[in-house]
């Protein structure tokens, strides 16, 4: 979405906590509050590299000092689908959460051949880490079966901020859909 910049997704400033990390190798997440459109802001356009690896986030709220592990995580403040099969595209993902406030954008792997991508719902409230696994098993039954990459629901999950390599910069796609989390 190019003029993401002048547009707000929400009417009044909500905050949204996470953590970031600086690679896959990172353990050390940074906590992080900031505007929801600022959060956003970072995901509407493509970093270009050559590899997957980079900077990513957590949707996570951590103990004091705490490792990128589940033990670690206080709660989960926005939830992450993968979407790698290709079995479900984009605009059908956003249609079975409709009503709720999220963005999906493109992933490092998708091409023309195989749509690969990741929804972010935005959640009212945290998630307590000890509900998570049943709130976010609960949530994936909206959609059709083996398309949600199911290895991608552990609290501490890290998650690569948008990036793609230069010859597939033109596919990179994003999308905001307003919901009830104003």
């Amino acid at each position: 979405m190019d003029n993401f910049t002048n547009q707000n997704i929400t009417a009044s400033p909500v905050m949204v906590e996470f953590a970031t990390i600086a690679n896959k190798y990172d353990t050390t997440p940074v906590p992080q509050r900031k505007t929801l459109d600022a959060f956003v802001q970072s995901l509407c356009k493509p970093r270009i590299r050559a590899s997957k690896d980079g900077a990513g986030f957590i949707p996570a709220t951590f103990k004091p000092g705490g490792e990128r592990n589940d033990n670690d995580v206080v709660a989960v403040t926005m939830l992450v689908l993968d979407f790698d099969t290709g079995k479900i595209g984009m605009d059908e993902a956003m249609g079975l959460v409709k009503g709720y406030l999220a963005v999906a954008h493109t992933s490092f792997s998708h091409s023309e051949a195989c749509a690969k991508f990741r929804l972010i719902i935005f959640l009212i409230e945290p998630i307590p880490e000890h509900l998570f696994h049943a709130v976010w098993t609960a949530f994936i039954r909206l959609f059709p079966a083996e398309t949600v990459d199911t290895s991608c629901s552990n609290p501490s999950r890290f998650y690569y901020l948008p990036a793609c390599p230069m010859e597939r910069g033109r596919l990179f796609e994003f999308r905001i859909q307003k919901g009830g989390a104003e």
